[in-house]
């Protein structure tokens, strides 16, 4: 606190000796100025006068009490009126101020002084006490502001008290229960019940009254008295009561200071309840306009038992806050009381009061305000993630079956930025919520379409399983109502997604298919380019390069002339993939580029984030070492925090390559087996392959030539079983490798024969390269000179880019060969068999 060096200290350094502690209602003010107290009474050698101004106290009767506390003798002090007795208490704190004896005067509960007479009394009074006497007020708010004097007042330094931190909140827990001797009952450092108190935290949201209110000592409020709560109920009751209802006597508290307001002040405030998140001037301006009271759908005519049960006073209507400077002055007296909360930016409201305030709108008006807030948000022109989630929140409260059906088309038009977005847990939370209204209203082509997205966001967080339930189900819930081709057809490009993601082409390219024709039947442009987009990717998976480039270029203009942003990103990003995996880098770079300033246009960060990735992976094939880790050590966390594995494990693989370009032997493994892990698990057969065939390549380049044989063997199986024909020859060449180090000549060549066979038809031409150069060593070691001058022959006829190095041994090679062994003709007739210019 201010006065924590002393009286003199906290004048001269902050020029105020008068302070006041403001904040919402039951928020701890007094709780807090007297633990303050406690811990600096020595400060105050001439004494701490401490009084409470609750129920209206009288400056006079104030007046009174200080004088008892500082023990004045003084004659029919009892007769005496206000100025006499305000004279004779100055008089005795200057006394003691000039004998270097400083005081602490507390007023609690400042703002119950409601009176403007009484209010300049108090103001005039505290103005004319010395600098030695320092003077604590708890308020709602700043005296300063309360009224304007003619004269110059002291000035206030206001210490705003908010919320307690969930920490703070716990062991006020456990001070308040063993001061009132909960403690010997209720055992708070069992394990169990430390879960139920953090809940408890998490419900009360900061408000330390709900702690006393629980823990503490019996209290009187509004002359009621409350028990604590936990003297005759369990905490898990508390728990319980508190997700649907606060504390009674948290209720009784902002009762009192509800009751404080004026009429258009209540009426706001009831209103201004339905914002859950902070608001602005705006805002509050939209909720009370015409429009949008119409937006809302007013309520029937009959009163419900319910209604009559909530309604505890005639019904409140915004109507009279319609000229803005009604609803302005009733705005500014809930903030000057802390009722609303203002940063200098936005408003806010506790939950603890927005609970209580809302309460005081009969049922149905409070459903037309759930409404109208709800339409607020939804209707703006790029929702955030809370104004998606607040919409879907405010009709979930409105409760009716036309509210949940349209909070069920608010889930499904939020899904997309929200994924987009990496909010992949609220939007979980809010698709399966939906599901089961959509259920419960028996609409079956919501639920389709709900379990579809679901499905999609699952198969992103690599929940295969799960997500395949969901999108067979969706499926065929569109397949058994007819007219829903296109939703259909949707499934069935999700479902290919997923299979996709699996290395299951056979089984994806029967989905494209089927939605094919579901959006020719129906004639969905956008989906017919998505699709391509999909069949792109399983001819890119399967080497089909030119396919593959074929469909990405199809889908990137379908897409634009759509004006289909999402998919024409990922097609360029597609796009680059299928350039990086040809050894086109500059064209791949540019696509990942425009892919990048696509998805940061649409504030997409989790599809920024996978083109980073690809983009790393062409660094690390131009020897950009340093840009490629920079970019995947800032990925990798960013997908462990969205809990994307699939992401995580392409991460991992990609540093494994790096690591072993920078020849870092031990952490290339590290990666390479994190990933290997992650995506045996995910069942991402075509992805376990190709990582399988990356250690076997670390492993042979370590010597340890045994385990690379084991890992080709094991990556060429699961190629083959998911048709996978690249990979599976990319590991039968790298089995030949291990044979030729082992000396078994034979089996060499037939691994490189196979795999030369496998790769003929695949524009790998490098690989393709490489094993027809190892094949040539094989034979030459054999003596078959001929068979090695036809290979290396066939391979010069391969068209490579930045190859000269290989081409010249190559050459060397052959004339090597060719003079040793006096193959000249052989040469020639080999030249002009393969077309060797």
């Amino acid at each position: 606190m201010v006065w924590a060096d002393g009286p003199q200290g906290a004048r001269k350094q902050q020029g105020y000796h008068h302070i006041a502690l403001t904040g919402s209602p039951g928020i701890g003010k007094s709780a807090l100025a007297l633990e303050a107290i406690r811990r600096n009474r020595d400060k105050f050698l001439g004494g701490i006068i401490g009084i409470s101004l609750e129920n209206g106290k009288l400056f006079n009767d104030g007046l009174l009490e200080i004088i008892h506390a500082l023990q004045i003798p003084a004659r029919n002090v009892t007769n005496s009126d206000a100025r006499q007795r305000s004279r004779l208490v100055q008089g005795t704190l200057r006394s003691l101020a000039s004998r270097e004896l400083p005081c602490l005067l507390l007023l609690d509960s400042f703002e119950e002084v409601k009176d403007r007479a009484e209010l300049e009394q108090w103001l005039a009074f505290l103005n004319g006490l010395p600098q030695e006497v320092v003077v604590v007020v708890t308020s709602h708010s700043n005296p300063e502001s309360m009224l304007v004097m003619d004269g110059v007042l002291g000035r206030w330094y206001e210490y705003r008290i908010g919320k307690m931190t969930s920490a703070d909140l716990l062991t006020l827990f456990t001070d308040l229960a063993a001061t009132s001797g909960l403690d010997q009952r209720i055992q708070l450092d069992n394990p169990r019940q430390q879960i139920i108190l953090k809940e408890i935290c998490a419900l009360l949201d900061g408000y330390p009254l709900g702690a006393e209110l629980i823990f503490g000592t019996a209290r009187s409020i509004g002359g009621q008295v409350y028990t604590p709560e936990a003297a005759t109920r369990s905490l898990e009751e508390v728990r319980d009561d508190l997700y649907s209802n606060p504390l009674a006597g948290i209720m009784a508290v902002l009762e009192v200071s509800y009751q404080r307001l004026s009429s258009p002040a209540r009426v706001l405030l009831s209103y201004l309840a339905a914002f859950r998140i902070p608001f602005n001037s705006e805002q509050i301006a939209t909720l009370i306009s015409s429009d949008t009271l119409l937006a809302g759908r007013e309520p029937g005519s009959a009163a419900t038992k319910e209604d009559v049960a909530d309604q505890t006073e005639p019904p409140l209507r915004l109507t009279t806050l319609r000229p803005p400077q009604h609803w302005r002055a009733a705005r500014d007296e809930l903030v000057q009381a802390s009722i609303v909360l203002f940063d200098g930016y936005v408003y806010s409201i506790h939950p603890q009061i927005r609970h209580f305030a809302l309460s005081r709108l009969p049922l149905e008006e409070r459903r037309r305000v759930h409404r109208v807030v709800a339409a607020y948000y939804y209707g703006l022109s790029q929702p955030g993630v809370e104004e998606w989630i607040e919409a879907f929140e405010h009709l979930e409260a409105a409760a009716e079956a036309k509210d949940l059906q349209e909070a069920i088309q608010i889930v499904l038009r939020a899904a997309q930025p929200l994924e987009g977005q990496g909010q992949f847990a609220s939007l979980q939370k809010l698709l399966r919520r939906a599901s089961g209204y959509a259920a419960r209203l028996n609409d079956q082509t919501s639920v389709g379409l709900l379990q579809c997205r679901l499905g999609a966001l699952l198969r992103q967080l690599g929940n295969y399983a799960e997500a395949e339930a969901c999108l067979r189900n969706s499926l065929a819930i569109h397949q058994r109502n007819d007219g829903k081709a296109e939703y259909a057809g949707w499934a069935q490009y999700e479902l290919a997604l997923l299979l996709h993601d699996q290395g299951n082409f056979p089984t994806t390219l029967t989905y494209i298919q089927q939605a094919q024709t579901q959006f020719k039947n129906c004639g969905q442009e956008r989906g017919l380019a998505r699709i391509l987009d999909v069949q792109g990717m399983v001819y890119r998976g399967q080497a089909r390069y030119a396919e593959a480039l074929h469909c990405f270029e199809q889908c990137i203009n379908a897409c634009s002339q759509q004006g289909d942003s999402i998919g024409h990103a990922w097609a360029h990003y597609d796009r680059g993939t299928a350039y990086g995996a040809l050894g086109q880098y500059s064209r791949a770079v540019r696509n990942f580029e425009e892919a990048l300033r696509l998805f940061n246009e649409l504030n997409r960060p989790v599809d920024q984030y996978w083109a980073m990735l690809a983009k790393s992976a062409v660094h690390i094939q131009q020897g950009k070492l340093d840009l490629a880790e920079q970019a995947c050590l800032e990925v990798l966390p960013y997908f462990r925090d969205q809990q994307l594995r699939r992401g995580e494990a392409l991460v991992l693989r990609t540093m494994g390559d790096l690591y072993r370009q920078k020849q870092d032997m031990q952490r290339a493994h590290s990666s390479y087996n994190e990933s290997w892990k992650l995506f045996n698990v995910l069942g991402d057969r075509l992805n376990t392959a190709s990582t399988l065939q990356a250690i076997g390549s670390l492993y042979f380049a370590e010597g340890v030539y045994l385990e690379a044989r084991e890992r080709y063997e094991q990556a060429q199986f699961l190629a083959q079983e998911n048709a996978v024909i690249y990979i599976q020859g990319l590991a039968l060449a790298g089995q030949g490798d291990v044979a030729v180090v082992l000396s078994q000549f034979a089996d060499a060549e037939r691994y490189y024969r196979e795999a030369e066979r496998l790769l003929r038809d695949i524009p790998l031409d490098r690989e393709r390269f490489n094993v027809l150069y190892r094949l040539g060593i094989v034979y030459q070691t054999r003596q078959r000179y001929q068979d090695a001058l036809d290979v290396w022959v066939q391979a010069l006829t391969l068209r490579l880019e930045d190859t000269s190095d290989l081409h010249a041994e190559v050459q060397d090679k052959i004339q090597a060969l060719v003079a040793e062994q006096h193959l000249e003709a052989e040469y020639r007739a080999s030249r002009n068999r393969f077309n060797l210019v």
